[in-house]
């Protein structure tokens, strides 16, 4: 029994203590900086401060209202939970109806080799090609290819509507662990349904085509089982739980925290369980969890060998991706730079070599780091930590921007985007984020001494995607699922928070009536006394602080002046500004240039197939980067100057240094304004209008080789 509470004191106090230094740190990078569209920007934490003083009057005020008016009480009779489900459905339905957004980057290279298998074509399975480098991507072109039995070629946009599916899938099950941890709080379920139909990242992500909502469906579902096996002790839980999270990992690798938090789980269960075949049943529910994830992967591995006829190769190794997240990136530190594919290709395809050179990569950056904390490894983790959780939409906002369309958006839908609306809700959601990270906070501290460690469930998860995503590639779009997780907490704190300054009031009144002062009075004048010195502490501490370069360098992060590339030489006067563009032909402006396969070809400007080019200054010339395949466009000097999509060493993983082309291009304006001539060493790119044929041709000023920029 000793050895149960020293357990459960050791676990418990550790996962509080890091929860509370983690999200601190978080929280006060939230309120001295906010991250948008890859730059971090100077915010303001008084206005951080003011907005939770606002909301914290108002949500008193409402519970006192709800209280008076017994609106809990009228509510409890409605199935909200299945109202909000419902809305939140056709929300998502809605969104991907009025938007109908085309695949993308890495979204498009997945999709494209599912109907490239509808066609015999298994060359991403060839030595170079994707599959063979990223074999653990197999399960979810495998999971579009069988989808397009149903759904049809080339139905993007059916299973967008799979991830609806997905989606209340997280919002059901993440509600119904709220209602598990805090068992006596009968209002939390139906506050966490709120807040998440109210939380905008999520239902942007519905037309995300990459795994991650059906992965945190399965996950989310096996966490709930987990739960629920701990609570009945009944065998089907252990297989749904099982059987869900072999799944998530064929979607997404990472869902393996999710089952890492499971195991912590179990163990612990293992430990303080008083019967011993409670203890028999959590050791045989990891094992069967083992082999599930197993044999789900091992299903998919066979299943893609046997289709394609080739057998699956080790791919990259896991090392390259830590020594890469410990390396600055085109979008911040830790963010993908190239490295992968670089040690890939450089080492042929030795996954041992691989592997010792990747690890010798990070034992010098680490002691690089080690050697000159100071301006190397607590200002790089510092704004790795910000890139991944200082983004207040996770990345949201991000995947919806130029984005090809099969329909054209209406002025609402732009301005949700790119417009006042889209900056008016990202500016709502910075502080909305700042309020939930204080809320958990809360939670956390408040909840101290709890005797229930299973209310953690969520907080492990959490921790585990941060310490995880510290040392791993770095992405808000990673972190997306643990903050989810998270969520709970932050209601649950709110809500206690706001019931308890209710409490006090309430008191204070029934004392100024009855004249008598009420039981627990100097209870509450010490809490007061306490919670004040603490808060005086820590804002003493923080001015010392904030008056460091350090400080500057890990919380006040700002560098909004570097939106555009950097330059070493003067910009580009005569080109146009660094954006996103359709490439037209001035003789057909209803078409745009497009990569495929390699080949620059033309496609409908308003059609599936269209793909925006985004223009980066670099000197006195361009590059040209096609927003689908993250390739640019090029020619071969070797091939009589032939135009080909590049996988340039830049930003494309599967950069091939045996191929050499040129890919910086000179922009200059036509003499009537009206367009662009797309220049490299005394060539245009020109468009063959009767053959629909782009090539590069002697700079002639003809109007084939005049290009329009579409913005």
């Amino acid at each position: 029994m000793k050895l149960q509470k020293c357990i459960y004191s050791i676990a418990n106090y550790t996962i509080r203590i890091l929860l509370i230094l983690i999200i601190s740190g978080i929280c006060l990078q939230s309120m001295f900086s906010t991250r948008n569209s890859g730059v971090h920007m100077a915010d303001s934490p008084f206005r951080h401060l003011l907005v939770f003083v606002l909301f914290f009057i108002a949500s008193v005020f409402i519970r006192a209202l709800e209280r008076h008016l017994n609106i809990a009480g009228k509510l409890s009779k409605l199935n909200l939970l299945r109202l909000l489900s419902v809305l939140l459905g056709a929300a998502s339905c809605l969104w991907i109806l009025v938007t109908q957004f085309g695949p993308v980057s890495d979204q498009w290279k997945i999709y494209s080799i599912a109907m490239q298998f509808r066609e015999n074509n298994f060359s991403a399975f060839v030595e170079g090609g994707y599959l063979f480098r990223c074999p653990h991507q197999t399960g979810m072109v495998l999971f579009y290819y069988f989808l397009s039995f149903f759904l049809g070629i080339d139905n993007y946009i059916g299973i967008q509507f799979i991830n609806v599916a997905a989606l209340l899938v997280i919002f059901f099950f993440t509600v119904k662990l709220s209602g598990i941890y805090w068992k006596e709080d009968r209002h939390i379920p139906t506050a966490v349904a709120i807040v998440l139909m109210f939380w905008p990242p999520l239902l942007l992500y519905v037309t995300y085509l990459y795994g991650l909502l059906p992965g945190m469906a399965c996950s989310f579902t096996a966490v709930y089982m987990t739960m629920k096996y701990l609570e009945t002790r009944k065998y089907r839980y252990i297989i749904i739980a099982a059987l869900s999270m072999g799944i998530a990992t064929v979607f997404k690798i990472n869902c393996l925290i999710f089952m890492a938090a499971i195991c912590c789980f179990l163990f612990y269960d293992i430990i303080s369980a008083p019967k011993k075949q409670d203890k028999i049943r959590s050791v045989l529910f990891i094992l069967v969890m083992l082999l599930a994830v197993k044999g789900c992967n091992q299903a998919v591995t066979s299943y893609g060998e046997h289709l394609s006829g080739y057998e699956a190769s080790a791919g990259e190794a896991m090392a390259s991706y830590i020594a890469m997240g410990l390396q600055d990136g085109s979008n911040g530190p830790g963010t993908y730079n190239g490295y992968i594919g670089t040690v890939f290709t450089k080492y042929h395809y030795d996954t041992k070599k691989i592997t010792q050179n990747s690890f010798l990569d990070i034992k010098k950056t680490l002691i690089r780091m080690i050697e000159n904390p100071h301006d190397e490894g607590l200002p790089f983790f510092a704004q790795k930590t910000a890139v991944q959780w200082n983004e207040p939409a996770f990345g949201g906002w991000t995947i919806s921007k130029n984005r090809p369309s099969s329909v054209v958006p209406s002025d609402f839908v732009q301005s949700i985007i790119y417009g006042n609306i889209g900056t008016l809700l990202f500016r709502i959601l910075n502080y909305v984020y700042t309020l939930l990270l204080l809320g958990a906070l809360y939670c956390l501290i408040r909840r101290f001494r709890s005797q229930n460690l299973y209310e953690l469930f969520g907080g492990v998860i959490f921790l585990g995607g941060f310490l995880f995503h510290f040392f791993w590639e770095a992405s808000p779009t990673y972190t997306l699922p643990y903050f989810i997780a998270l969520i709970p907490y932050a209601v649950k704190g709110w809500m206690d928070m706001v019931y308890e300054a209710d409490h006090i009031l309430l008191h204070k009144l029934r004392r100024s009536e009855s004249g008598s002062s009420p039981s627990g009075k100097r209870k509450w004048k010490t809490a007061y006394i306490i919670s004040a010195a603490a808060a005086a502490l820590f804002l003493i501490l923080l001015i010392a602080f904030s008056r460091t370069n350090l400080f500057n360098k890990t919380i006040r992060l700002d560098n909004s002046g570097d939106m555009k590339v950097e330059q070493s030489g003067p910009p580009l006067q005569t080109g146009p500004s660094d954006a996103y563009y359709l490439i037209a032909p001035y003789q057909s402006p209803n078409y745009a240039l497009i990569s495929q396969d390699g080949l620059i070809k033309t496609a409908s400007a308003t059609g599936a197939l269209a793909q925006k080019t985004a223009i980066a200054t670099k000197e006195e010339t361009s590059i040209l980067r096609f927003r689908g395949t993250e390739e640019v466009l090029a020619v071969l000097p070797e091939k009589n100057y032939s135009v080909i999509s590049y996988k340039d060493d830049v930003k494309n993983m599967f950069y091939d240094d045996s191929i050499t082309a040129d890919y910086e291009w000179k922009l200059k304006n036509t003499a009537d304004g009206k367009g662009y001539y797309i220049l490299m060493n005394g060539y245009a790119l020109t468009y063959d209008n009767e053959k629909n044929l782009v090539s590069l041709t002697a700079f002639s000023r003809t109007d084939s080789q005049k290009w329009l920029l579409i913005p």
